[in-house]
């Protein structure tokens, strides 16, 4: 095991076995060292990331070499943390999400008034519409096509996002996004992984000729407005509801967690929304959902 404890009479004392013979001390269970500790678990977070990697490697050769029973024939997914990878975590807010807007405010050196509005939506009662009219509003003096392009196309993939859908792709499942986050990065995820069946997404921005931030649109996909959304596409394919799967991973998609046959909580940092979900997935690895997808043996 990398963790050793050594006791030492009344003491326990902590090493992390980090490569070869090294070792780091990490101090005593009494008072352990933070930045010790947090190098350990970076080391452990680069293990981790390695064996994901090579677990997917191993995965994908059985893409077109094995039937997937999946009886789920709608699989609707949220984008920032889900499809997409955070922007970051740590942030434990109960009613907030963190998303591509964050990473777009902070490209702009905004951020104090996105954390603003933020509060605006968290305490002083603002709805999500109000919430991100205001963002759009005040980053239209400043945000142009280039700076916004690249915070989309920057945005990486979860590690197995291009392998699932590809399988759920070959099994002729319903795909679609529901999202809080821009058109333009769903969009993305379309192009990319060779197709979405329906995209819900909340931000639609437009540009003018000179490449600035000219209008914008904003469409009801978030919070309570993801289960009026599946259940548009679930009434249009003639699919009931329980055989309808989410798979999301903050406190903006509790609502719909409640509403289909299988709920998924990918790699969330977040209790309320684990406590939701019928299926808890800690592995940053969206090819990890498939398991659950088929029909059990």
């Amino acid at each position: 095991m990398p963790l050793n404890v050594t006791k030492k009479g009344d003491k326990e004392y902590l090493y992390f076995k980090a490569n070869g013979p090294n070792k780091l001390y990490l101090g005593t269970t009494e008072k352990p060292n933070v930045a010790k500790i947090e190098e350990a678990i970076g080391h452990l977070n680069a293990r981790i990331g390695k064996y994901e990697n090579e677990k997917q490697r191993l995965e994908s050769l059985l893409l077109g070499k094995r039937k997937f029973n999946i009886i789920y024939q709608l699989v609707a997914f949220d984008l920032d943390g889900v499809i997409f990878d955070k922007p970051w975590r740590g942030i434990t807010t109960s009613k907030v999400a963190v998303s591509t807007w964050d990473t777009l405010f902070q490209e702009l050196g905004m951020y104090d008034t996105h954390e603003k509005y933020k509060q605006k939506f968290e305490n002083d009662g603002w709805s999500i519409m109000e919430w991100t009219d205001a963002a759009c509003k005040a980053i239209q003096p400043v945000l142009e096509r280039e700076t916004f392009e690249k915070v989309i196309n920057q945005r990486p993939f979860m590690p197995g996002a291009r392998e699932l859908f590809k399988i759920l792709h070959k099994e002729k499942v319903i795909t679609a996004v529901i999202t809080g986050s821009f058109d333009a990065l769903a969009q993305r995820a379309s192009r990319e992984l060779g197709g979405i069946d329906h995209t819900y997404a909340h931000a639609e921005l437009h540009f003018n000729s000179n490449g600035s931030l000219e209008d914008w649109r904003l469409n009801p996909t978030d919070y309570e407005d993801k289960v009026i959304a599946i259940e548009q596409i679930a009434l249009e394919h003639r699919i009931p509801l329980d055989r309808c799967a989410y798979v999301g991973d903050d406190v903006n998609d509790i609502s719909i967690f409640k509403k289909v046959g299988l709920s998924i909580a990918f790699n969330s940092d977040k209790s309320e929304v684990n406590q939701a979900a019928k299926v808890i997935i800690e592995s940053r690895n969206l090819q990890s959902i498939l398991a659950h997808l088929e029909v059990k043996k």
